[in-house]
């Protein structure tokens, strides 16, 4: 079994501060360089400057995972940015060879399908919800956390 696919089924627990930073470098050597501030990792993108991955800890390992397998096809890849929005993961890319581009998309697709399975903050099992106007993917123990959230009531548990 592959480890995107254990992520799908088995939850990892949430990797150690060490083990993220690890992860965001590693994700951020991907980076455009043309386009990024080397001292703040942040990239000029539509006149301001962005940060090029802001994601939540709790999806540290579905970026991993995706990262490993983009890696794996295409060792030049470029990340534009890598973000939360609307509750799920958002993960867009560059220097994608077209005979890779399927591939890679439906890679992308399936990551941030898992994202609105999985609690932002801890990496369990979650499920989308809102906090005065603010869409997150939370597990019931950070949902609690999250003043005024409410799960969405057409998203299932898990």
């Amino acid at each position: 079994m592959n480890r995107v696919q254990n992520q799908s089924t088995n939850y990892l627990p949430l990797p150690s501060e060490e083990k993220r930073e690890q992860i965001y470098a590693r994700i951020i050597e991907h980076i455009h360089a043309a386009n990024m501030n080397p001292d703040t990792g942040e990239r000029f993108l539509g006149g301001f400057w962005i940060e090029a991955v802001h994601t939540p800890d709790g999806w540290a390992n579905i970026l991993d995972h995706l990262d490993i397998q983009i890696n794996a096809l295409c060792p030049d890849y470029h990340v534009h940015q890598a973000k939360e929005k609307f509750g799920g993961l958002r993960y867009y890319i560059g220097n994608v060879p077209e005979n890779k581009r399927d591939e890679v998309d439906k890679l992308i697709r399936k990551a941030e399908t898992i994202s609105y399975k999985t609690c932002q903050d801890c990496g369990q099992p979650g499920r989308g919800g809102e906090s005065g106007g603010w869409l997150a993917t939370l597990c019931d123990k950070h949902g609690a956390q999250t003043k005024g959230w409410q799960p969405h009531k057409s998203h299932n548990k898990n």
